[in-house]
């Protein structure tokens, strides 16, 4: 018996090696085999994952064993809480139970593809654990930055063949504890994200009103579970819910693949959504697998403006407590309009529209008027109660806000009480690393911001005044010089 118990292990552990995803717990070939019940020893997971759970369930006990010309076999008896496993349920397609409680590995399971057997046999055996409510017989868990690899090790495990199920994915191990300590390597591999803006950007510019399309390019790997995708927008974007998509080889996969939902807003404005993968999708992927997933945010009214930023943060979660995650950020830009007379002194009365070409007449920006000398630029929501006219009110600068990072022109349309209108606009461009905060002191124009200067009236001659008693004086002298000479002729006449 012991010799064909030999030859089973034998190729049991031969399986087991041959299987790239379902990982091999082996006796570390330095310590001697333990028998008896009272023997134990512990598993060390290499390259274990951060913030994961392991846990190992003994699903036989080792009775004895012996190592020849450096090779262990075991003396196997089922474990009482698998029984049913193994003579009534899935088990017992791979795994034959004989009247003692000794198991053979049945042939007609010991395929072409021994990697697939093992691997459909452990996630069998883990499903029963769950389902039965059977308690691991030891745990491991780690700490330490999400994505990192550590190690950890179950101690005190009686000898036994054990099932090794990992938080962090579907690839378990299987194998033998049956000296003082084995080992095993962690298979199941971390996946990727990475969140841009237009494809190739982390970071961008835009005006309130602007669409933002981003791309969240998640490389999934075989043996994934429970990949969730979580987006978090802070309160100056605005998730288009009815633009996501989400592909694989640019083409759509089904939409019973996953399940998109939206949070409400929480205390600070930020708005979260989740794209719950379903297993029965993660399940299909037997291979590195990039998922592409794409969507939009509209920059709203409640946008920061620069040097502040407006983020957005995506998060995958895996397995039951991992999550990897990438950042974008979206700036939005400000100027403070000054209007001056040609010596720097404040003005005020003068009107302005905003445009975003130098000569097209019909590319207004549109403003809602904060307060007093503060407008920023109105979002989609707004548009219906928006205005185009910036009115500068009190003598100070005033306020633009919400712009994108590009040129804009100023067109005056109605000139301080006294000044001459500006006949051409002027730039406005945001693209230097020019500072946009103006500084005025007192009624007086110090630096920076947009200065934007006006020149007096002219004074013309007037015909006025003294040209009009010019004239009278000269009509009267010409009116006495009549009569004098008319005097003068009948004084004659008379003679």
């Amino acid at each position: 018996m012991k010799k064909t118990f030999k030859k089973l292990m034998a190729a049991l552990l031969a399986v087991a090696l041959l299987c790239a995803m379902a990982v091999p717990a082996f006796a570390d070939e330095g310590a001697a085999a333990g028998s008896g019940t009272g023997s134990t020893g512990s598993i060390t997971i290499n390259n274990a994952r951060a913030n994961a759970v392991y846990k190992a369930y003994k699903m036989f006990d080792v009775i004895s064993s012996k190592t020849e010309n450096g090779e262990t076999t075991y003396v196997y008896k089922v474990d009482s809480a698998w029984e049913t496993f193994f003579k009534n349920g899935t088990g017992k397609d791979y795994i034959t139970v004989d009247a003692h409680g000794q198991p053979t590995w049945n042939t007609d399971k010991n395929s072409t593809n021994k990697s697939d057997d093992l691997e459909s046999f452990a996630e069998a055996a883990l499903s029963y654990a769950s389902t039965s409510s059977i308690s691991p017989t030891g745990t491991g868990k780690t700490s330490g930055t999400d994505g990192s690899e550590v190690a950890v090790t179950i101690n005190n495990l009686p000898l036994g063949y054990y099932v090794i199920d990992t938080s962090v994915g579907a690839l378990c191990s299987l194998g033998t504890v049956g000296g003082n300590n084995a080992t095993i390597e962690e298979k199941n591999s971390i996946p990727t994200i990475k969140k841009t803006i237009d494809i190739d950007k982390t970071t961008n510019d835009a005006a309130i009103g602007d669409t933002v399309n981003y791309t969240v390019t998640i490389n999934a790997k075989k043996g994934a579970t429970d990949y969730e995708l979580v987006d978090t927008m802070t309160k100056g974007l605005t998730f288009k819910q009815n633009s996501l998509t989400v592909k694989v080889n640019d083409v759509p996969i089904a939409s019973s693949s996953y399940e998109l939902t939206v949070d409400s807003a929480a205390s600070d404005g930020s708005v979260t959504f989740h794209v719950k993968f379903n297993q029965t999708y993660l399940d299909t992927l037997t291979s590195d697998t990039t998922i592409v997933v794409s969507y939009q945010a509209e920059v709203n009214k409640d946008a920061l403006i620069y040097s502040s930023a407006n983020t957005n943060t995506a998060k995958l979660k895996y397995g039951n407590t991992s999550t990897v995650e990438s950042q974008t950020t979206t700036y939005s830009y400000k100027f403070d309009l000054v209007k001056t007379d040609n010596a720097n002194k404040l003005l005020t009365g003068a009107k302005f529209v905003l445009h975003k070409t130098a000569t097209d007449s019909n590319d207004l920006v549109s403003f809602i008027k904060v307060s007093a000398n503060n407008y920023r630029v109105a979002d989609s929501t707004e548009l219906g109660s928006a205005i185009t006219e910036i009115v500068v009110e009190n003598k100070g600068a005033v306020t633009i806000s919400g712009l994108n990072k590009d040129s804009y022109w100023l067109e005056e349309t109605k000139a301080p009480d006294g000044y001459n209108l500006l006949l051409n606009r002027q730039i406005v461009d945001m693209t230097q690393s020019s500072n946009y905060t103006a500084t005025v002191t007192s009624d007086t124009y110090t630096k920076d911001g947009v200065q934007v200067i006006n020149n007096a009236g002219a004074t013309l001659p007037s015909t006025g005044g003294m040209g009009t008693t010019l004239f009278y004086v000269i009509g009267g002298g010409l009116m006495v010089a009549a009569v004098v000479l008319l005097v003068t002729k009948k004084r004659m006449e008379n003679k």
